[in-house]
């Protein structure tokens, strides 16, 4: 996950209301060296620092690696990661295809889209059988 990946994820299409996050994020993207993992809080696999100290840490919540074991078969290119600049909320970033544009979602969003699927899958394994 590039950091104008995790940009554009964080920014999206912001109003005027949210200058500050977006100032913040394109700051932290242009400048932004790894967190090492000793400073990493317990939830997340991975951070970056700005020099000006700002911080945003995230944790990837599906491992395609494993997942492609498991079924013997490849996966879509897909990200999911909960993610935070420090001093903001947390969100849910996903991903879909190696040039996909990434979404923040909220938490509530996030836990929408996931019933979605979970109705959408129940529906394909009735179909299919």
């Amino acid at each position: 996950m590039t950091t104008e990946r995790v940009r554009a994820a964080l920014l999206g299409k912001l109003g005027r209301r949210d200058e500050v996050l977006a100032k913040k994020v394109e700051e932290l993207c242009l400048s932004a060296v790894d967190v090492p993992a000793d400073q990493l809080p317990e939830w997340a696999d991975a951070g970056i620092r700005s020099p000006d100290g700002l911080v945003a840490f995230s944790d990837h919540t599906l491992d395609l690696d494993a997942a492609e074991a498991e079924d013997g078969r490849p996966w879509p290119q897909i990200t999911v990661m909960a993610h935070q600049v420090v001093g903001s909320g947390a969100g849910v970033m996903l991903e879909v295809g190696p040039g996909g544009m990434p979404c923040m979602l909220l938490s509530g969003q996030a836990r929408r889209v996931a019933a979605a699927l979970t109705a959408a899958a129940d529906i394909a394994d009735r179909v299919s059988s």
